[in-house]
């Protein structure tokens, strides 16, 4: 059996800094946060006009979802530090910031993308957990037939490993149904799409090549998967060839020459949502949730804007 190979990191010392940089506060609570702390006034609408704006509602939920803390213990530490700061304003109180979670429009703040450059998206889906039973009780009683979960979709830029679109549904949502949902949600131009087996379906394939006008999608054809004869559709041919070459040189053979193992970055970004705000889902309402994992995916934008390490292979 070959020798795993071994990678050095060349930048450690702006890497280094960058995972220091992670932990200042002043990323996330700026001066363009407590300049448009308040909301703006609406003129000729009916309704109570907010109190506070967008951005100071996703600042305090930020906050939250980084240190893993309970909406009530969210509101006390922003009293704290504004009150360090000197700053006189009002704060959001917890019921306000569950309210207000569901409607709130998290943009992923994707700086390192070039728009007019046709993205290589990458795409994949993990299950997250839901308040409920505690580890606890389920090793000492079982796990419960009903237990409820999510799966959390995720694209990624395979260039700047930035998450270009996130979505995230019920478990009995599958992978292939939530593909075109997720992959409209990406601004600018897909050149290409890598997707596992799950995705193989032809409405999947539709979306990549008709509604994302992708000029490929990297999906390997299921077991036993069989020709089919309309070869007018790109589609259907893409996905003929990519049989004929299984069948002619084996499957390894042509995850390699395709490029399939990039999609190993995505799992990547799995990892580090759960490394960073572990396993479980905070909120307890599925709008909410939804919120939660897309700023979830625009903290780890920024963790990545911060700095990447660069590596090189170690020879043996």
């Amino acid at each position: 059996m070959a020798d795993k190979a071994r990678y050095k990191i060349t930048n450690w010392k702006d890497y280094n800094q960058s995972l220091i940089k992670r932990g200042d506060i002043t990323l996330w609570l700026n001066d363009e946060v407590l300049d448009h702390w308040r909301a703006a006034k609406r003129e000729k609408r009916r309704g109570r006009p907010k109190q506070y704006s967008d951005i100071a509602v996703e600042c305090m939920l930020t906050l939250r979802a980084l240190f893993k803390l309970p909406l009530r213990a969210v509101e006390g530490l922003m009293i704290s530090l504004l009150k360090l700061l000197d700053c006189e304003m009002e704060v959001p109180s917890y019921a306000t910031l569950s309210r207000r979670q569901q409607g709130l429009q998290i943009n992923l703040n994707q700086t390192l993308i070039d728009s007019q450059e046709p993205k290589h998206v990458l795409v994949d889906s993990t299950g997250l957990k839901v308040y409920g039973e505690g580890e606890w009780k389920v090793k000492k009683h079982g796990r419960d037939r009903r237990r409820v979960w999510r799966k959390l979709h995720l694209a990624v830029d395979a260039k700047t490993h930035e998450i270009v679109a996130a979505d995230l549904s019920e478990n009995s949502t599958a992978d292939c149904e939530a593909l075109p949902t997720l992959l409209l949600k990406i601004e600018g131009n897909v050149h290409k799409v890598s997707a596992d087996g799950a995705y193989d379906t032809w409405n999947c394939r539709y979306t990549i090549h008709t509604e994302v006008e992708a000029e490929e999608a990297i999906i390997p054809p299921r077991e036993r998967a069989r020709k089919m004869e309309n070869t007018n559709m790109p589609e259907v041919r893409e996905r003929n060839e990519a049989i004929d070459a299984i069948r002619r040189d084996g499957r390894k053979s042509w995850k390699e020459q395709s490029g399939y193992h990039q999609r190993s970055l995505v799992e990547t970004a799995m990892f580090r949502v759960k490394r960073t705000f572990g396993q479980q889902l905070q909120a307890r309402t599925l709008q909410n949730q939804i919120s939660e994992a897309v700023m979830k995916s625009k903290i780890l934008n920024q963790f990545i804007q911060q700095g990447m390490p660069e590596s090189e292979k170690i020879e043996s």
